[in-house]
């Protein structure tokens, strides 16, 4: 079961519906298997303060992915990586041509971890300062674990953007 799954990864998808189908695909994965993880939580833990704790967490690393990691990659790397590949077919070889993407893409990744980096330590210092419009009427203790938590977490926007 497990070969046939990952033949399904492997091949080669000859269309942009096959490759819209395995987005879509995914991502209706991606959301049951979110939703099992948010009922596995709230059963082991229960509708408390601690799941709170955990969901509020993730709002300032989530927004960070959100706003750069994915803006980067759909509006700006996609469309100039096609651009690249498409827009020198004439007077490059194949081989100069994936080159030259390379290269791009190695300068946006460049880019983008820097950018990651330093947006990534400001949220680190500002979280405390912030905070509590984020999560109003947490008690001090709660806002001091929300706040540990999130600085945790923060580095998940940046491994998802290298991963992306």
């Amino acid at each position: 079961m497990v070969e046939r799954l990952l033949k399904v990864f492997n091949r080669e998808w000859s269309g942009l519906h096959e490759a819209a189908f395995l987005l879509a695909g995914t991502a209706l994965l991606s959301q049951i298997l979110g939703l099992a993880r948010d009922r596995l939580l709230a059963h082991h833990f229960g509708a408390g303060q601690v799941l709170d704790i955990y969901y509020a967490a993730f709002r300032v690393p989530d927004l960070l992915y959100a706003s750069i990691a994915s803006f980067v990659a759909v509006t700006v790397l996609i469309p100039f990586l096609l651009e690249r590949l498409e827009g020198d077919e004439a007077r490059k070889s194949e081989v100069a041509r994936i080159a030259g993407a390379k290269q791009f893409v190695n300068s946006v990744f460049t880019v983008f971890v820097i950018a990651m980096i330093a947006i990534s330590a400001l949220a680190y210092w500002l979280i405390p300062m912030f905070g509590h419009r984020v999560v109003p009427g947490f008690t001090h203790g709660a806002f001091d674990q929300y706040v540990t938590l999130s600085r945790i977490l923060l580095l998940s926007p940046f491994l998802l953007g290298i991963s992306n």
